[in-house]
């Protein structure tokens, strides 16, 4: 089985991806065969299913196949996959997919294309008009302003304390209208309006006035349009990353936002600065982590190690990167965090990324900007050893690093402690 796993050229380049190993560890695999024959021991005599996991980044090869949905070198397998039937159920898996990976794919592409509204021009416009780019440019240092890449970085550390100390508010519940006085959660909230829909907000939360005499009620519907945000300026960490996201791409960043399985989301902007990895040549820079709700900048690891939360998955998006799993820049030990992804197989997840990366790609060959094209395949490669790196460094415990950190500060105490994020 191993012999179809080879190198092979995608858009005229060798594609890397993630090896993985089958049983005892004995056979190594790639990711298209990982997804679809590692299921069966590599002799396909007896039919029982054997463990596949993900391999060290370490492997001995890298290969290509998964980008192109198959392997190229199917022919090869027939004498290691067994019978017939074999054979016809594996291809029948590989074209209509497990519906754990639908299941999947479906919740990232629906990630995707709510990030759409981040970045699309008319968005862009109104949250350019909504910044104070005179205070925030007094807020910059001035012994930056000669250094273009501090600059950039200084002015997003501007525009994340002003967007946490002064432009968005949180929201646990909103004040009575009739009275001003506190509500609680109503059970079960409240219908969208067709005024709702249209931003997004398919959800509807009724925070209900707690004192007697009061029968007054706060609709809070949970908007998805980052410009509607724009305007009501409230929210809790999926309106606070969506807007945020928004905003600094608005500031000319590349920004992708964040979506965590344990029910929190946050944003990654791309900061130029020394080389990511070893032998990327001009690339430089990396993706940087940004919480607006804590005003947090570039703590990857702040949500294991100071709110005490036991991560799983972490998928970034944007339109022109596609959905990438950033999972290992934020765990402190990847080998642990993968007992908890169960959704769906490694080998199903990385294909899914590499597909909507790969329709990223093709809209920009479409629209004939392949100058932003290769910037984008470049920044994919740095973000990748950067990625193996952390993988590398969670395996061997030396992702622990020195210091403490902060349990989480947004959200009532009560809010908090229910969700276990007080370290």
């Amino acid at each position: 089985m191993a012999a179809c796993c080879t190198r092979a050229l995608f858009f005229g380049e060798e594609v890397d991806q993630p090896g993985f190993e089958a049983g005892d560890g004995a056979v190594v695999l790639c990711a298209a065969c990982a997804g679809t024959c590692a299921g069966f021991r590599a002799s396909g005599a007896s039919g029982v299913p054997a463990p596949v996991r993900p391999r060290g980044a370490a492997s001995p090869f890298e290969c290509g196949c998964a980008s192109l949905g198959a392997c190229l070198f199917e022919s090869r397998l027939g004498e290691a996959m067994g019978s017939d039937a074999t054979r016809a159920l594996l291809r029948k898996r590989r074209v209509e997919g497990s519906p754990r990976r639908q299941k999947m794919r479906q919740r990232i592409a629906g990630y995707l294309a709510g990030a759409e509204r981040q970045h699309a021009p008319g968005a862009i416009e109104q949250a350019r008009h909504a910044l104070p780019m005179a205070d925030l440019l007094a807020a910059v240092p001035p012994g930056v302003m000669g250094d273009a890449d501090a600059f950039a970085e200084a002015l997003l550390r501007a525009v994340l304390r002003w967007f946490k100390k002064e432009f968005f508010a949180w929201v646990d519940t909103l004040p009575c209208p009739t009275c001003g006085g506190p509500t609680a959660h109503a059970p079960g909230g409240g219908a969208p309006t067709e005024e709702d829909m249209r931003h997004g907000a398919r959800r509807v939360e009724i925070h209900a006035c707690t004192a007697d005499a009061c029968e007054g009620a706060a609709r809070f519907p949970r908007y998805n349009d980052p410009v509607k945000l724009l305007e009501t300026r409230r929210g809790r960490c999926g309106e606070w990353a969506n807007c945020f996201t928004l905003i600094a791409a608005a500031l000319g960043y590349d920004a992708r936002i964040c979506y965590d399985w344990t029910d929190h989301v946050w944003t990654e902007v791309w900061l130029s600065g020394p080389p990511s990895g070893a032998g990327l040549g001009a690339v430089s820079g990396r993706w940087v982590h940004m919480d607006s709700c804590e005003n947090a900048f570039d703590r990857p690891r702040m949500y294991e190690k100071g709110w005490g939360k036991r991560l799983s998955y972490v998928v970034a998006v944007s339109p022109d990167f596609g959905a990438v799993d950033v999972s290992r820049r934020y765990v402190l030990n990847y080998a642990d965090t993968l007992t908890r992804r169960t959704e769906c197989s490694e080998a199903d997840l990385h294909s899914i990324c590499v597909e909507l990366q790969e329709a990223a790609r093709h809209r920009l060959v479409g629209a004939h900007d392949e100058r932003r094209a290769e910037e984008v395949a470049q920044r994919h490669r740095a973000d990748t050893a950067s990625l193996d790196a952390d993988h590398a460094g969670a395996l061997t415990g030396a992702a622990a690093e020195e210091g403490g950190e902060q349990a989480r500060q947004s959200g009532s105490l009560a809010w908090r402690a229910a969700r276990g994020e007080l370290g």
